[in-house]
């Protein structure tokens, strides 16, 4: 959904439902997809160590 979404466009505050590529143009023209890469990079690190906290545990409740 999240996705579909970055295909409109914004004009005067108003979404137009028209597909266009302009807004992953900007983000990678602009410099910004480092800080893109690097979020994902945390995101990706925090959920897996959330994982391997919480699949012990869950093995241990389910067992207990």
């Amino acid at each position: 959904m999240l996705f579909a979404f970055s295909l409109f466009s914004t004009v005067q505050f108003r979404t137009v439902y028209q597909p266009t590529l302009d807004t992953w143009i900007g983000l990678f023209s602009s410099g910004r997809w480092e800080v893109t890469l690097r979020t994902i990079r945390i995101a990706m690190t925090v959920t897996l160590f959330e994982l391997a906290i919480a699949w012990p545990f869950a093995l241990w409740l389910a067992k207990g």
